[in-house]
């Protein structure tokens, strides 16, 4: 698991861990979102779950939480021992490869099958919204075996007990998914389901996770 601090000044008590969907880049993450006075950590890339900053995170006095996609998957399972006040997931669930809660099965498969041949230019134009919606650094900069290798290991991970460490705060349904199917995202969030017109990519209108963050850091000074 790949992590870079996008803010780290001293003197901050708050952190913001922020995890990206698969084949996610750091510039996809919404930095400006970010209250005064608040840290960020942005991890992507889960070949693997060590990471060497995480437990970095426990020295923060407020620490609040953002995963989007496979973000929220990885996120269950990575995070042990932090106290979150906050978590706020994007457009997937903790149960992303799944008939009736996340991706159905076969759509997945039909997706890893095709990625060798076809590879990711559709797949980045149904999750921005369009060829033309991709912002500045939000694509990998690795190999299409490497993103095919991490697929792999997030569909590995998916086929685990889900782990049920994180105390979901809310959970923000694209109208627009053609990712995760919004009546699944529904289906499995219920009443912490709140319904956004994006697309599979939530943040191009960071305003969202401004308010969220701001709430939230109003809260806990």
């Amino acid at each position: 698991m790949e992590a870079i601090w996008l803010k780290r000044e001293s003197g901050n008590s708050s952190l913001a861990l922020i995890f990206l969907g698969w084949a996610g880049a750091p510039g996809a993450a919404p930095a400006e979102a970010l209250p005064p006075g608040c840290d960020c950590l942005c991890f992507y890339d889960y070949r693997t779950l060590a990471s060497h900053a995480l437990p970095q995170a426990a020295a923060y006095k407020h620490i609040a939480l953002a995963a989007w996609s496979f973000g929220i998957l990885a996120a269950e399972h990575a995070i042990s021992g932090l106290s979150v006040e906050t978590a706020l997931a994007f457009n997937g669930t903790p149960r992303p490869v799944d008939d009736r809660l996340g991706i159905p099965r076969r759509a997945f498969q039909v997706t890893r099958r095709g990625l060798p041949r076809a590879g990711v230019s559709l797949f980045f134009e149904r999750t921005f919204g369009g060829a033309d919606k991709i912002p500045s650094g939000a694509l990998p900069q690795r190999s299409l075996a490497e993103l095919c290798s991490e697929l792999d290991a997030l569909h590995n991970l998916a086929q685990l007990p889900e782990p049920g460490r994180i105390a979901w705060s809310k959970a923000f349904v694209g109208k627009r998914d053609l990712i995760f199917p919004p009546e699944n995202m529904r289906a499995y969030w219920g009443e912490k389901a709140a319904e956004i017109d994006t697309p599979h990519y939530p943040f191009a209108n960071p305003d969202l996770l401004r308010r969220e963050l701001s709430a939230w850091k109003l809260t806990n000074n």
